[in-house]
């Protein structure tokens, strides 16, 4: 089975019972654990009485006060998407982990037909397969590495925990572990300093750290090497951008997302974080120079201009970029007009095909462009339910020309550096999610 059927999270809008789908699925009738993931539906919900007030539901729609008709489409399209509820005895850990990072603690899983919080349920000791989604080691704690199936579980050191930073989970936040150990936040924060190498990508290392841990913060991995934000902030900015998974959008994303921390730390940019800067300002260019009339994103990434008439390559690329664009962009930027044209175009999409079966890792991404985006342009629609949703290193303050340097002396200018490791969600043929 090719991979980029593998991956395929084709759950339909609950509630709606259309032309008698309930309990069909396109591939494994999920009687028993299949060998690989499989595309499936979630089976519609007939219609019931509501649930107790106590039980699990799913993100709510707000009620926009404010004039903006933006607003409300993006708004409902993140609520009519919530109503896509993936199976914890079908969908793989690397499917329901992309559901978390756009719903955050709202996001709400079937287990067994009962509708869970998704967040409570991974940390009450998950597994799939037999395997835990946590496991203790001599270091802390770390999420269950590959396994050499694409889409199972994670396929970059420390992707499960960036994901989870959209939580803003405290450090003191409790998983069950493997053999019943329960482990914290800060044991899978020891454990992703302590396995950092330079081996392995640390895209999402730098993405998970840079929420924990302080600009300045140095500390020696298991190996005795020593690190640092700033080493990991380098290997970074060294990397090609377009060799990396979905475009290098994660990549560039996780450099701006540690440079907002860097800045609202209170210091002034130099050496990699001054190349950071410019790189992450380098591909805000690039994105608005390859847009497409329509508001899309180019369907080619940075590498070019592109327009693909596929629905999951659109939402794919134009959602990524876009969650970039979130974190990227200062305030200001945020109500240019080619930016909400991006907004408007992605929002309208995914509320004109809410039925249409969609691969997890384009629909997710793009959902939690669109809640970074809400978030950060109408505060007012994040009431307490949604205080999590936002990306901490978010700023307003991001500097828009030159900035005060410091020790920036012989620093070299911003370049890729000609190749990167591939990961082991890089499928043939298209682009990782």
């Amino acid at each position: 089975m090719r991979l980029s059927t593998l991956r395929r999270c084709t759950t339909l809008l609950a509630g709606i019972g259309l032309l008698g789908f309930a309990g069909i699925s396109f591939g494994d009738d999920g009687s028993q654990p299949p060998a690989s993931p499989q595309p499936t539906t979630a089976a519609p919900e007939s219609p019931a009485a509501p649930e107790s007030p106590a039980g699990p539901q799913s993100p709510a729609a707000a009620a926009p006060s404010i004039s903006d008709p933006l607003a409300a489409q993006v708004d409902e399209a993140i609520r009519v998407n919530a109503q896509r509820f993936l199976e914890t005895d079908i969908q793989t850990p690397w499917q329901l982990i992309h559901g978390l990072l756009a719903y955050r603690r709202d996001y709400v899983v079937k287990e067994h037909g009962k509708k869970v919080n998704a967040l409570e349920w991974i940390a009450s000791g998950a597994t799939f397969h037999g395997e835990p989604w946590i496991q203790k080691t001599p270091y802390g704690a770390h999420a269950h590495p590959y396994n050499g199936h694409p889409y199972e579980f994670q396929g970059h050191p420390c992707q499960f925990m960036a994901c989870m930073t959209m939580c803003d989970l405290p450090v003191d936040f409790k998983f069950r572990a493997a053999g019943g150990d329960v482990v914290t936040l800060n044991d899978l924060i020891h454990g992703a300093q302590a396995e950092v190498n330079d081996r392995e990508e640390v895209t999402w290392v730098l993405w998970f750290l840079a929420h924990y841990l302080d600009s300045d913060a140095q500390w020696t991995n298991k190996d005795g090497e020593p690190w640092s934000m700033e080493r990991l902030v380098q290997l970074e900015v060294g990397k090609t951008v377009t060799a990396g998974a979905c475009g290098g959008c994660h990549g560039i994303f996780a450099l701006a997302y540690a440079r907002n921390g860097f800045l609202a730390s209170g210091h002034s940019l130099y050496g990699p974080w001054l190349e950071a800067d410019q790189k992450v300002k380098r591909h805000i260019e690039m994105a608005r120079m390859y847009q497409n009339p329509d508001g899309t994103f180019s369907s080619n990434s940075f590498q070019g201009p592109g327009h693909s008439d596929d629905f999951e390559k659109r939402l794919g690329t134009t959602g990524h970029i876009l969650e970039f664009l979130d974190v990227s962009l200062p305030q200001s930027r945020l109500s240019e007009e080619w930016v909400r044209r991006a907004v408007a175009g992605l929002s309208g999409e995914l509320i004109e095909k809410k039925l249409a079966p969609c691969e997890c890792g384009a629909l997710y991404h793009a959902i939690d462009s669109l809640t970074i985006y809400r978030t950060r342009v109408w505060p007012e629609l994040d009431p307490a339910r949604r205080r999590h949703m936002a990306a901490k290193p978010v700023v307003t303050a991001i500097p828009t020309g030159p900035a005060p340097l410091a020790n920036a002396a012989g620093a070299p200018s911003p370049t890729d550096a000609p190749g990167e490791k591939t990961s082991h969600e890089q499928a043939e043929g298209g682009p990782a999610r």
